[in-house]
Order: structure tokens, then C-alpha cells, then sequence
């Protein structure tokens, strides 16, 4: 796992100074996970990084073994998902409904 900091980031990280805090090397685009899991701690991209999202020039802050999660670590985040799922299917199923019963009329 890997602590990330983009001071500069003009992207959504970039208001939090860029801290992308501990991420698995699975949990982002392959081109920058790559070059990411690639550097020791403290070590710099040597060039920007190009994905989908921009170029990057990433700073290794610090590294650690991953960690098995347990469930009470993980139970907010399942039942926040499930939430939102449901949520999800709630608007799509209420969307459906107000497609079905209305009446457009063009003049």
C-alpha cells in the first residue's frame, strides 16, 4: 500500500493538497498504479504519468504491506453501499413510473 500526496493537483484531490492517503495498487488506473508501486519511498515519476484523468507526477510519502481487512473495518463501507444501491434502483424504478405516465404533447 502507498501514501500518495499531489500538492499541485488541479483534480478533485488537489483541495485536500493533493493527499490521495493509502491505496492498494488494484484501487487505481494501471498506467498510475504501475509507476506508483514502481517507486521507494520518497522517490518522484521521473516523467509525468499520462492516464485517462491527465498527466501526473507522483511522490511516494510512504509504503506499508497491505493489510487483510476485518469486517468491522469494512461494515460501514458495505452497508453505505447497500444503501446506495438500493437508493439507486428506488430512482430508476420511480423514473420508469414517470416515463410510463406521461403525457408529452409537442406544438
Amino acid at each position: 500500500m502507498l501514501s500518495l500526496q499531489l500538492q499541485k493537483s488541479t483534480g478533485p484531490s488537489g483541495q485536500g493538497g493533493g493527499e490521495l492517503g493509502w491505496f492498494a495498487a488494484n484501487q487505481m488506473v494501471k498506467p498510475f498504479s504501475d509507476a506508483a508501486f514502481a517507486l521507494k519511498k520518497g522517490e518522484i515519476t521521473k516523467t509525468p504519468v499520462q492516464t485517462q484523468f491527465g498527466y501526473h507526477v507522483i511522490l511516494v510519502e510512504d509504503t506499508k504491506p497491505a493489510e487483510k481487512a476485518t469486517f468491522e473495518t469494512v461494515k460501514p463501507q458495505i452497508e453505505n453501499g447497500l444503501k446506495m444501491e438500493k437508493f439507486r434502483i428506488q430512482v430508476q424504478d420511480k423514473a420508469q413510473t414517470l416515463r410510463k405516465n406521461a403525457k408529452v404533447t409537442i406544438k
